[in-house]
């Protein structure tokens, strides 16, 4: 394994006995192959951890397995990942989604092209079936503050990736919707994120997930804008229109 690989795969799981393998899979069988897996399992209490040591045994690609004694947290868990890292720039990934093999490929190429600190894509949405129920898309580009704020987060985390150097500097903090308080966070300090155009993962919906409970998350968001000093009046505003976006959704 290279001392520093282009990209650090941080891979967060809590008791996901039951997808973490394919999950596992669809990063191995990335068609690029300059990159580390660094797996933080946050106390799981059934067979995650023996799921990702046997995926783990079948590849040569560097890994580590980082197991937390206590139960601390998904910011928490990522924050160990990225401090264990060794590569450039860092890929996140939950225990039930999927990436598509040309996904680090793709954004490895955006990346050297363009020079941009960070990147994410469109995505898919799959049931717990693995079967296409949906897509999200936003327009390809360059987001700053302002658009993140504005047209609501378009950041998908399994499709992100970005230069770990930034990471060190602003950490996910323990709060709800901690991705999207870190997208607003860096971009605010002038780290602007490009969306490419391509389909790059695939999200897992779950009917039971704390994401589809619509009420609480539009509160959490609004916790979020109030966090980076946006005001009541124009918060409280973002949040109708974010029930609109919602609802408008099939999937």
């Amino acid at each position: 394994m290279k001392e520093h690989p282009f990209f650090s795969v941080v891979l967060t799981t809590h008791n996901a006995q039951e997808t973490i393998g394919e999950t596992l899979r669809s990063v191995l069988n990335q068609s690029f192959d300059d990159f580390e897996i660094i797996v933080v399992d946050d106390n799981s209490v059934d067979g995650t951890v023996n799921m990702i040591e046997k995926e783990l045994k079948l590849t040569n690609i560097g890994s580590k397995v980082v197991c937390l004694t206590d139960n601390m947290g998904v910011s928490v868990a990522r924050n160990k990942g990225i401090n264990s890292s060794s590569g450039y720039y860092i890929a996140f990934l939950d225990d039930d989604d999927l990436w598509c093999s040309d996904k680090l490929i793709i954004q490895h190429n955006i990346i050297i092209e363009n020079d941009v600190d960070w990147v994410f894509s469109n995505y898919y949405v799959i049931n717990e079936e693995y079967v296409q129920v949906g897509k999200r898309y936003r327009e390809p580009g360059y987001y700053a503050f302002n658009k993140f704020v504005i047209d609501g987060n378009p950041v998908g985390l399994l499709t992100v990736v970005i230069k770990k150097q930034i990471l060190l500097k602003y950490e996910f903090k323990d709060v709800q919707h901690e991705d999207y308080d870190l997208w607003l966070e860096i971009s605010q300090h002038g780290y602007c994120g490009y969306l490419i155009k391509d389909y790059l993962a695939m999200y897992m919906k779950r009917s039971s997930s704390a994401s589809s409970n619509k009420m609480k998350s539009a509160y959490w968001t609004y916790l979020v804008f109030r966090r980076h000093n946006i005001g009541n009046i124009k918060s409280v505003f973002l949040i109708v229109r974010y029930f609109i976006n919602v609802l408008s959704r099939k999937r």
